[in-house]
């Protein structure tokens, strides 16, 4: 009686993947995690531009307030995205979200890399050390915690089984 009812409400609804996929535990947390991240670093790139290039780069960012408000609007338009994401229930939707966070957070590893690297031999204080060190620890973590749900959502979409989430 349960299969029959089920395949009529498939029929009257239509595919839709919230009826027999359930979502890993903690993959709405890290949405909403990464919409607030990208939020403030938006926000805080259109307000202080700066300040923003600043904290970054560790360079004045006095003449460079115009790319950088840009680049926030830009960022301001993947925030929406994300908030919009939240509470989508369609597994494509939610990987390709996720794997845009894995691009974007990579490219900006490289290009942030490549740009401190020639930076590495002309400065020696450790605070410089330890900040390149921590920004890429903490994008790593970003890059593999996305990682991770991106490979498990695309997992469930080849299982047939129905029970691997618990």
């Amino acid at each position: 009686m349960t299969i029959f009812v089920y395949f009529q409400l498939s029929q009257i609804l239509g595919h839709s993947d919230q009826l027999y996929i359930r979502l890993p535990s903690g993959l709405r947390f890290w949405q909403i995690i990464l919409a607030v991240v990208f939020s403030i670093l938006s926000l805080w790139a259109l307000m202080f531009p700066g300040h923003y290039f600043h904290a970054m780069y560790d360079m004045d960012g006095s003449s460079f307030t115009f790319p950088i408000r840009l680049y926030a609007c830009a960022l301001i338009c993947i925030s929406v995205m994300y908030w919009s994401t939240v509470q989508a229930a369609d597994r494509h939707v939610i990987r390709m979200i996720l794997l845009s966070s894995v691009v974007f957070f990579t490219l900006q590893s490289g290009v942030l890399m490549s740009l401190w690297s020639s930076w590495l031999p002309s400065t020696t204080p450790a605070s410089l050390l330890c900040s390149v060190f921590i920004a890429f620890v903490a994008r790593l973590i970003v890059i593999a915690v996305s990682s991770y749900f991106y490979w498990i959502t695309y997992r469930d979409g080849k299982s047939k089984d129905v029970k691997y989430y618990r």
